[in-house]
């Protein structure tokens, strides 16, 4: 197999604020523009885009997007919600594990897994791939694994629980 099409998160978008004064839409996208380049600078490769109606970050990596979320968690007040960007591939190299990681957690969990955290209840895990390089000398492959993350309104975050709170309520297939 040398590649998969299957939909993955690969970015990250966000709505401009409505400001009532002038005064804070002047510079917005130069304030944008540092913050998110401080919140980039790490990864390997990317693309950004601003519009009239906010900012997309899209990574050629998936396994970046975690990362990409834990660094932008607390953004400026000029940006509003925030959401994940999908694409169907096809995924290839480095991103063709990722891929098919996805497609069999999507198929594995039951189709009324819901987030663990009681206010949100939203069902249908988001699996993300995450690689971590070893920092031990004897170890040189990173370690890869799964998150499961909600993006439901209330959430937007990782579910400690891997969507598996309701799991005395619904049978494993």
């Amino acid at each position: 197999m040398t590649e998969v099409k299957i939909s993955c998160p690969c970015g990250l978008k966000w709505t401009w604020q409505d400001h009532a004064s002038p005064i804070n839409e002047k510079g917005k996208e130069a304030r944008t523009l540092v913050w998110i380049q401080k919140c980039t600078a790490n990864f390997r490769t990317h693309s950004l885009k601003m519009t009239q109606e906010g900012m997309e970050i899209k990574l050629e990596t998936l396994t970046d997007i975690l990362p990409l979320l834990q660094a932008t968690q607390n953004p400026l007040l000029d940006l509003g919600t925030r959401s994940l960007i999908y694409d169907i591939g096809p995924w290839k190299g480095e991103n063709l594990l990722a891929g098919i990681e996805s497609f069999f957690q999507k198929n594995a969990y039951h189709p009324f897994a819901t987030c663990g955290n009681p206010d949100c209840g939203k069902a249908g895990p988001i699996f993300i791939s995450r690689t971590t390089h070893n920092t031990n000398p004897e170890q040189t492959l990173p370690t890869r694994s799964i998150e499961h993350f909600c993006d439901g309104d209330t959430c937007f975050t990782t579910d400690p629980t891997n969507f598996r709170s309701n799991q005395h309520h619904t049978r494993d297939r």
